[in-house]
């Protein structure tokens, strides 16, 4: 028997095709003007297309109602999935009409995304994500079979008439249900308790950020548009980037410097073009080691859901 080393050196290697399309419905017997729905249409365009870079995504296509990436591994798609839909989630509706995404996310042979134009309509990631409505997210069984145990928990299956194998859903805002899908359409499912969201408070230079929004991305970068501006030669423009996930804070690096996490413990971490769990209270550098430069330290403490809660 092989073992399981040689068995994954054997396999043909795999990118994560994710199609993300946007659907406009009128909402009234008035007919909607096609100029008034272009800009929430283009400004989601735009946020699919930021999520998919900041996950480390290719654009392959795209066009003025959807979107085609390619990832290098399931967790990257899965991720830059939820991101998508929590960005767009944010942008409000125009009176009269809903603009909502779709998202169906399948895994390929890497050779044919190399050498094949792909169409949209021809992708097997478009016709998964045309499974569900308005903010569903549909993932093939190969995905979800390469994805870590931390990520399947918010994934449920699903069994639509006209799909012979099964696929699955993700459950992106409070969590997979609690009880088996087959016992009820997905679309009925109550909403899971909601706890409050950990928060964050950064330190830089005497001046405090609080930050609680569970949809909200903290870009930390050398730009003046991030919402941490560090001024520092090693910094990048966009730096790293913090999300909540779940109970935790992770920090994600998309800097070419890499990003240092220093835990009030004294324990180091480098982080580089990954994500790291922050732990609850130390510091983040950009660039450098947490004892290289004093002026440029970023103080954190994580409080948890449960200390909000109480």
């Amino acid at each position: 028997m092989q073992s399981r080393q040689a068995q994954n050196k054997n396999k043909t290697p795999k990118n994560y095709l994710l199609y993300a399309g946007i659907l406009a419905h009128e909402q009234t017997a008035d007919t909607i003007e096609n100029t008034l729905l272009g800009d929430p249409i283009r400004r989601r365009i735009n946020r699919l297309e930021r999520a998919a870079e900041s996950n480390f995504g290719k654009i392959i296509s795209r066009n003025a109602h959807g979107l085609l990436a390619a990832f290098e591994t399931a967790e990257a798609a899965v991720r830059g999935a939820c991101e998508m839909q929590k960005h767009c989630a944010l942008i409000p509706q125009i009176s009269g009409a809903k603009v909502g995404i779709q998202i169906g996310i399948d895994a390929i042979d890497s050779k044919q995304v190399a050498l094949d134009r792909i169409e949209l309509t021809e992708t097997r990631a478009y016709r998964l994500a045309n499974l569900l409505g308005d903010d569903g997210i549909v993932v093939a069984k190969a995905v979800v079979d390469e994805l870590p145990s931390a990520i399947r928990q918010d994934i449920y299956v699903i069994s639509p008439a006209n799909v012979r194998n099964l696929v699955h859903a993700i459950s992106w805002r409070d969590g997979p249900p609690v009880y088996p899908v087959a016992t009820q359409s997905w679309t009925d499912f109550p909403s899971a308790p909601e706890l409050p969201p950990p928060s964050i408070v950064l330190r830089l230079a005497g001046v405090s950020y609080k930050f609680n929004n569970p949809q909200a991305e903290i870009m930390i970068g050398r730009d003046p548009t991030c919402d941490i501006v560090v001024d520092h030669k090693k910094a990048s423009r966009s730096h790293c980037k913090l999300i909540i996930e779940r109970d935790k804070f992770l920090l994600i690096d998309t800097s070419t410097n890499s990003t240092y996490i220093t835990s009030s413990n004294g324990a180091a971490l480098k982080v580089s073009r990954e994500q790291a769990k922050l732990p609850e209270k130390g510091w983040i550098t950009l660039g450098h080691q947490y004892h290289q430069n004093g002026q440029f330290r970023i103080e954190f403490e994580v409080i948890p859901a449960q200390q909000r809660f109480t």
